[in-house]
């Protein structure tokens, strides 16, 4: 590997984590800081994540293509989780509300860049059937949280932003991985 690609995607991942950790420095109060940083977070993010995808090369093989599909699904559970937590130790606040709704954007990308990579039919209607099964588990997981914590207010924004997840993973599209050729 060149140095350039090195120096790149280390630049790349600084912007990544960079985009998260601004977005845990935003104000508690919702102001034109906050929204400067909120869409900082965002450009970084946008920046980082497809200038890193650029470096790589097309998956070769069917393995290396299921092996960069299930980077992308944990990543994007891994980045979706930490937005859900956000809103339950929030308590809902329209900061932790604004902090998911991003990270629920992030992982929907990764989801759909991860059943992009699946090139035969078969593959892709296994991919579809695992994410509508996540859906259902998602929406009954907010419908569970909403009824166990007797419809308080942060369980039923939780259960919304499930439920708004649950709908995204139904109607998910596949998007072609665009790495370099």
């Amino acid at each position: 590997m060149k140095l350039s690609n090195v120096v790149e995607r280390t630049i790349d991942v600084v912007c990544l984590i960079a985009s998260f950790a601004i977005l845990y420095l935003l104000p508690d109060r919702i102001n034109v800081l906050f929204y400067l940083l909120f869409a900082v977070s965002a450009f970084l993010f946008c920046i980082g994540f497809f200038r890193l995808i650029a470096t790589f090369d097309e998956p070769d093989s069917p393995e290396e293509a299921w092996l960069a599909g299930l980077v992308f699904v944990a990543g994007g559970a891994a980045v979706n989780a930490c937005g859900i937590y956000g809103v339950y130790a929030g308590k809902g606040t329209c900061r932790s509300i604004m902090i998911a709704t991003v990270t629920l954007i992030e992982a929907m990308v990764l989801y759909a860049m991860a059943g992009g990579l699946a090139r035969d039919s078969k593959v892709k209607k296994t991919v579809s059937v695992l994410y509508k099964t996540a859906a259902v588990l998602l929406a009954a997981g907010g419908v569970f949280f909403a009824v166990r914590e007797h419809f308080s207010e942060r369980s039923v924004i939780l259960g919304t932003m499930l439920l708004i997840e649950a709908v995204c993973l139904w109607t998910i599209r596949f998007e072609s991985a665009k790495f370099k050729k």
